[in-house]
Protein backbone atom coordinates (compact mmCIF):
# COMPACT_ATOMS: atom_id res chain seq x y z
CA UNK A 1 0.00 0.00 0.00
CA UNK A 2 2.82 2.41 0.88
CA UNK A 3 4.58 1.72 -2.44
CA UNK A 4 1.32 2.32 -4.30
CA UNK A 5 0.93 5.71 -2.59
CA UNK A 6 4.50 6.64 -3.50
CA UNK A 7 3.88 5.61 -7.12
CA UNK A 8 0.74 7.74 -7.29
CA UNK A 9 2.60 10.65 -5.71
CA UNK A 10 5.39 10.39 -8.29
CA UNK A 11 2.88 10.15 -11.13
CA UNK A 12 0.94 13.17 -9.88
CA UNK A 13 4.11 15.21 -9.57
CA UNK A 14 5.15 14.38 -13.11
CA UNK A 15 1.68 15.14 -14.49
CA UNK A 16 1.66 18.37 -12.52
CA UNK A 17 4.91 19.47 -14.15
CA UNK A 18 3.87 18.37 -17.64
CA UNK A 19 0.60 20.26 -17.25
CA UNK A 20 2.51 23.40 -16.28
CA UNK A 21 4.84 23.00 -19.28
CA UNK A 22 1.87 22.51 -21.61
CA UNK A 23 0.15 25.63 -20.38
CA UNK A 24 3.36 27.65 -20.83
CA UNK A 25 3.71 26.35 -24.39
CA UNK A 26 0.08 27.32 -25.02
CA UNK A 27 0.97 30.91 -24.23
CA UNK A 28 -0.09 31.39 -20.61
CA UNK A 29 1.78 34.03 -18.67
CA UNK A 30 4.64 32.43 -16.68
CA UNK A 31 4.20 34.93 -13.86
CA UNK A 32 0.46 34.27 -13.49
CA UNK A 33 1.01 30.53 -13.81
CA UNK A 34 3.72 30.53 -11.13
CA UNK A 35 1.44 32.41 -8.73
CA UNK A 36 -1.42 30.00 -9.37
CA UNK A 37 0.69 26.88 -8.91
CA UNK A 38 2.64 28.21 -5.95
CA UNK A 39 6.08 27.67 -7.51
CA UNK A 40 8.93 29.93 -8.55
CA UNK A 41 8.85 31.10 -12.16
CA UNK A 42 12.42 29.86 -12.60
CA UNK A 43 11.19 26.31 -11.90
CA UNK A 44 8.64 26.55 -14.71
CA UNK A 45 11.41 27.32 -17.19
CA UNK A 46 13.57 24.54 -15.77
CA UNK A 47 10.76 22.03 -16.31
CA UNK A 48 10.13 23.36 -19.82
CA UNK A 49 13.83 23.09 -20.74
CA UNK A 50 14.02 19.54 -19.39
CA UNK A 51 11.01 18.44 -21.44
CA UNK A 52 12.40 20.06 -24.57
CA UNK A 53 15.83 18.53 -24.00
CA UNK A 54 14.85 14.99 -23.02
CA UNK A 55 11.10 14.56 -23.54
CA UNK A 56 8.37 14.01 -20.93
CA UNK A 57 10.29 11.09 -19.40
CA UNK A 58 12.89 13.58 -18.23
CA UNK A 59 10.42 14.70 -15.56
CA UNK A 60 10.02 11.26 -14.02
CA UNK A 61 12.10 12.19 -10.99
CA UNK A 62 9.48 13.83 -8.82
CA UNK A 63 9.56 15.43 -5.40
CA UNK A 64 8.00 18.69 -4.35
CA UNK A 65 9.03 21.77 -6.33
CA UNK A 66 12.09 23.53 -4.97
CA UNK A 67 14.05 22.86 -1.81
CA UNK A 68 12.15 21.23 1.07
CA UNK A 69 13.55 22.46 4.39
CA UNK A 70 12.04 21.01 7.54
CA UNK A 71 10.89 23.68 10.01
CA UNK A 72 11.00 27.22 8.59
CA UNK A 73 10.41 30.63 10.15
CA UNK A 74 9.27 33.36 7.74
CA UNK A 75 9.84 37.02 8.56
CA UNK A 76 6.71 38.62 7.10
CA UNK A 77 3.63 36.56 7.89
CA UNK A 78 0.98 36.03 5.19
CA UNK A 79 2.91 37.87 2.44
CA UNK A 80 5.54 35.18 1.83
CA UNK A 81 4.51 32.45 4.25
CA UNK A 82 1.85 30.77 2.13
CA UNK A 83 4.28 29.98 -0.70
CA UNK A 84 6.91 28.61 1.67
CA UNK A 85 4.32 26.58 3.60
CA UNK A 86 3.69 24.61 0.40
CA UNK A 87 7.35 23.52 0.33
CA UNK A 88 8.28 23.09 3.98
CA UNK A 89 7.23 20.53 6.57
CA UNK A 90 6.22 23.40 8.85
CA UNK A 91 6.27 27.19 8.36
CA UNK A 92 5.88 29.75 11.14
CA UNK A 93 5.35 33.40 10.24
CA UNK A 94 6.52 36.41 12.26
CA UNK A 95 5.07 39.91 11.89
CA UNK A 96 4.64 43.09 13.89
CA UNK A 97 1.37 43.98 12.15
CA UNK A 98 -1.85 42.68 13.77
CA UNK A 99 -3.53 42.99 10.39
CA UNK A 100 -1.00 40.73 8.67
CA UNK A 101 -1.15 38.26 11.54
CA UNK A 102 -4.93 38.13 11.19
CA UNK A 103 -4.60 37.48 7.44
CA UNK A 104 -2.14 34.66 8.05
CA UNK A 105 -4.42 33.06 10.64
CA UNK A 106 -7.42 33.38 8.31
CA UNK A 107 -5.46 31.44 5.70
CA UNK A 108 -4.80 28.63 8.15
CA UNK A 109 -1.15 29.60 8.66
CA UNK A 110 0.77 29.61 11.94
CA UNK A 111 1.95 33.11 12.80
CA UNK A 112 3.19 34.90 15.91
CA UNK A 113 3.78 38.53 16.78
CA UNK A 114 7.43 39.48 16.90
CA UNK A 115 10.23 41.65 15.58
CA UNK A 116 13.18 40.80 13.35
CA UNK A 117 15.42 42.17 16.11
CA UNK A 118 13.85 40.04 18.87
CA UNK A 119 12.52 36.78 17.46
CA UNK A 120 10.27 35.00 20.00
CA UNK A 121 11.90 31.58 19.58
CA UNK A 122 14.48 29.47 21.38
CA UNK A 123 18.00 29.00 20.03
CA UNK A 124 18.48 26.55 17.15
CA UNK A 125 14.76 25.88 16.80
CA UNK A 126 14.44 26.05 12.99
CA UNK A 127 15.98 24.41 9.94
CA UNK A 128 15.69 27.58 7.85
CA UNK A 129 14.97 31.31 8.18
CA UNK A 130 13.48 33.21 5.21
CA UNK A 131 13.25 36.99 5.10
CA UNK A 132 12.12 39.03 2.08
CA UNK A 133 11.61 42.82 1.89
CA UNK A 134 12.10 43.22 5.63
CA UNK A 135 15.81 43.60 6.42
CA UNK A 136 16.11 46.57 4.05
CA UNK A 137 13.87 48.48 6.47
CA UNK A 138 15.63 47.46 9.71
CA UNK A 139 18.08 50.03 11.05
CA UNK A 140 19.92 47.76 13.56
CA UNK A 141 20.71 45.27 10.80
CA UNK A 142 23.48 43.51 12.77
CA UNK A 143 21.01 42.72 15.55
CA UNK A 144 18.48 41.30 13.06
CA UNK A 145 21.13 39.15 11.36
CA UNK A 146 22.34 37.83 14.73
CA UNK A 147 18.76 36.95 15.70
CA UNK A 148 18.18 35.12 12.42
CA UNK A 149 21.37 33.12 12.94
CA UNK A 150 20.49 32.37 16.57
CA UNK A 151 17.21 30.58 15.82
CA UNK A 152 18.71 28.38 13.05
CA UNK A 153 20.18 25.03 14.03
CA UNK A 154 23.84 24.29 13.19
CA UNK A 155 23.94 23.18 9.57
CA UNK A 156 20.67 25.03 8.88
CA UNK A 157 20.15 27.75 6.28
CA UNK A 158 19.07 31.35 5.96
CA UNK A 159 17.60 32.90 2.79
CA UNK A 160 17.76 36.67 3.11
CA UNK A 161 16.88 39.43 0.66
CA UNK A 162 18.67 42.79 0.85
CA UNK A 163 18.60 45.94 -1.29
CA UNK A 164 21.76 46.55 -3.31
CA UNK A 165 23.34 49.99 -3.68
CA UNK A 166 25.44 48.72 -6.62
CA UNK A 167 22.46 48.47 -8.95
CA UNK A 168 20.49 50.13 -11.73
CA UNK A 169 17.45 49.97 -9.49
CA UNK A 170 19.14 52.11 -6.84
CA UNK A 171 20.29 54.62 -9.48
CA UNK A 172 16.78 54.80 -10.96
CA UNK A 173 15.28 55.40 -7.52
CA UNK A 174 17.74 58.22 -6.86
CA UNK A 175 16.94 59.87 -10.20
CA UNK A 176 13.17 59.46 -9.89
CA UNK A 177 13.02 60.67 -6.30
CA UNK A 178 10.47 59.69 -3.70
CA UNK A 179 7.20 58.38 -5.11
CA UNK A 180 3.78 58.36 -3.49
CA UNK A 181 2.65 55.22 -1.65
CA UNK A 182 -1.08 55.06 -1.18
CA UNK A 183 -2.93 58.28 -0.32
CA UNK A 184 -0.93 59.86 2.47
CA UNK A 185 2.63 58.50 2.33
CA UNK A 186 5.72 58.69 0.14
CA UNK A 187 8.64 56.29 -0.16
CA UNK A 188 10.88 58.55 1.92
CA UNK A 189 8.48 58.11 4.84
CA UNK A 190 9.68 54.50 5.14
CA UNK A 191 13.30 54.08 6.29
CA UNK A 192 15.12 52.04 3.63
CA UNK A 193 18.73 50.89 3.65
CA UNK A 194 20.73 50.20 0.49
CA UNK A 195 23.90 48.27 1.23
CA UNK A 196 26.71 47.24 -1.08
CA UNK A 197 27.47 43.51 -1.39
CA UNK A 198 30.69 44.04 0.55
CA UNK A 199 28.82 45.70 3.39
CA UNK A 200 26.20 42.94 3.45
CA UNK A 201 28.74 40.15 3.75
CA UNK A 202 30.92 42.07 6.22
CA UNK A 203 27.94 42.41 8.59
CA UNK A 204 27.18 38.70 8.71
CA UNK A 205 27.72 36.97 12.07
CA UNK A 206 30.89 34.89 12.26
CA UNK A 207 28.96 31.61 12.42
CA UNK A 208 27.37 32.13 8.98
CA UNK A 209 28.96 31.22 5.67
CA UNK A 210 27.76 32.20 2.19
CA UNK A 211 26.65 29.32 -0.02
CA UNK A 212 25.06 31.28 -2.85
CA UNK A 213 24.29 34.84 -3.92
CA UNK A 214 21.52 35.42 -6.48
CA UNK A 215 20.79 38.72 -8.19
CA UNK A 216 17.23 39.86 -8.92
CA UNK A 217 16.42 42.77 -11.26
CA UNK A 218 19.96 42.91 -12.54
CA UNK A 219 19.22 44.65 -15.85
CA UNK A 220 15.82 46.08 -14.89
CA UNK A 221 15.95 49.71 -13.72
CA UNK A 222 12.17 49.82 -13.06
CA UNK A 223 9.35 47.27 -13.17
CA UNK A 224 7.51 49.22 -15.87
CA UNK A 225 9.87 47.94 -18.59
CA UNK A 226 8.38 44.45 -18.13
CA UNK A 227 5.01 45.82 -19.24
CA UNK A 228 6.30 47.05 -22.59
CA UNK A 229 5.27 44.65 -25.42
CA UNK A 230 8.28 43.15 -27.15
CA UNK A 231 10.65 44.36 -24.47
CA UNK A 232 9.01 42.27 -21.76
CA UNK A 233 10.19 38.90 -23.09
CA UNK A 234 13.68 40.18 -23.84
CA UNK A 235 14.09 41.58 -20.32
CA UNK A 236 12.75 38.39 -18.73
CA UNK A 237 15.28 36.25 -20.61
CA UNK A 238 18.09 38.62 -19.68
CA UNK A 239 17.11 38.48 -16.01
CA UNK A 240 17.05 34.69 -15.99
CA UNK A 241 20.55 34.55 -17.45
CA UNK A 242 21.88 37.16 -15.04
CA UNK A 243 20.54 35.71 -11.78
CA UNK A 244 23.60 33.49 -11.18
CA UNK A 245 26.06 35.16 -13.55
CA UNK A 246 28.91 37.48 -12.50
CA UNK A 247 26.45 40.33 -13.12
CA UNK A 248 24.37 39.13 -10.18
CA UNK A 249 26.35 41.41 -7.87
CA UNK A 250 24.58 44.35 -9.53
CA UNK A 251 21.04 43.09 -8.94
CA UNK A 252 18.61 45.54 -7.34
CA UNK A 253 17.83 42.78 -4.85
CA UNK A 254 20.47 40.35 -3.61
CA UNK A 255 19.31 37.06 -2.14
CA UNK A 256 21.90 35.51 0.17
CA UNK A 257 21.72 31.79 0.88
CA UNK A 258 23.68 31.27 4.08
CA UNK A 259 24.56 28.25 6.20
CA UNK A 260 25.12 28.25 9.92
CA UNK A 261 28.40 26.54 10.68
CA UNK A 262 28.36 23.42 12.79
CA UNK A 263 27.59 19.75 12.43
CA UNK A 264 24.01 18.59 12.28
CA UNK A 265 22.54 15.24 11.25
CA UNK A 266 20.50 14.96 8.05
CA UNK A 267 21.45 18.44 6.90
CA UNK A 268 20.00 19.12 3.45
CA UNK A 269 21.52 21.74 1.14
CA UNK A 270 19.32 24.43 -0.40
Amino acid sequence: MEEEQKRKSRRFSREFKLGAVGRMQAGESPSALARELGVRRKLLYEWKNRVEAGGPENLRDSGRPGPVPGRVVVDRAASEQRRIAELADEAVGVDLSPGMLAKATARGLTAVEGSATALPFEDASFDCVCSFKVLAHVEPIEVALAEAARVVRPGGHLVLELYNRWSLRYLARRVAGSRRIGVTHEEDDIPTRWDSPREMIARLPDDLEVERVAGVRVVTPAAIVHRVPGLRGLMARAERRAVDSPLRWFGGFLVLVLRRRGCAPNSRPL
